[in-house]
């Protein structure tokens, strides 16, 4: 994804030979259609440009740029749900979910412990693993 964000980012500011250059693609290769994602916008504004006109670039204020752990301070790519180096929830959409997930497995889990059978078999499964690694 940040490849395709990237390159779409430079194409207008790059040519097609300056890219293919920059990411190491074959000349002659359809490889810049794979990842260059351009609007007619941006058509329509590079034409205005090219007669002169001067257009408001509205992409300056959404440059790429790379998410910033709130935690650790670690630079992440830009579409990381997760921060690489302390593992925090970068993505409130995300945490949410998980959140949604803790709280229905956590409800299950009281519902199966009342069932007496369920909980001596959690016990005995518990005290297998102290067994098995004394070290916990």
């Amino acid at each position: 994804m940040f490849r395709h964000s990237r390159a779409t980012h430079l194409a207008n500011y790059l040519t097609e030979a300056q890219m293919k250059q920059y990411f190491g693609w074959v000349q002659g290769s359809d490889t810049a259609s794979v990842y260059v994602h351009l609007s007619g916008r941006d058509l329509d504004n590079a034409l205005l440009r090219l007669n002169g006109i001067k257009v408001k670039d509205e992409r300056k204020d959404e440059q790429i740029k790379p998410l910033v752990c709130p935690r650790c301070k670690a630079n992440n790519s830009p579409d990381a749900k997760f921060c690489s180096y302390c593992g925090l929830c970068l993505d409130p959409k995300t945490a949410i979910r998980i959140d949604e997930l803790r709280a229905k497995a956590d409800k299950l889990m009281a519902e199966l412990i009342k069932n007496p059978n369920v909980l001596e078999a959690l016990l005995e499964g518990l005290e297998k693993l102290k067994m098995t690694k004394p070290y916990a």
